[in-house]
């Protein structure tokens, strides 16, 4: 019998910077993963309401107008299962 391996992030938004003049609908990032059993991935994100991402995808979007003086700095959590 052989272990069920978790899906792993090919790439990841570890660090990504993003305009303030950035438009609500511009995609950013597309994150991307695999399952090393050859399954398909979903993905998540949390942590702010200024981006999502497409569960099926990984295009991250951006869903709010930023704003530099409101918020200087956003932290997210992105996942993949």
């Amino acid at each position: 019998m052989s272990a069920n391996l978790p899906p792993e992030f090919i790439s990841s938004m570890d660090l990504h910077v993003v305009s303030e003049d950035t438009a609500v609908g511009t995609s950013i990032y597309t994150l991307t993963a695999r399952d090393p059993e050859g399954s398909s991935v979903r993905f998540g994100l949390s942590g702010t309401p200024y981006i999502a991402v497409n569960p099926v995808s990984g295009v991250v979007t951006v869903t709010q107008q930023l704003d530099r003086e409101v918020r200087n700095t956003s932290v997210s959590r992105s996942s993949v299962c």
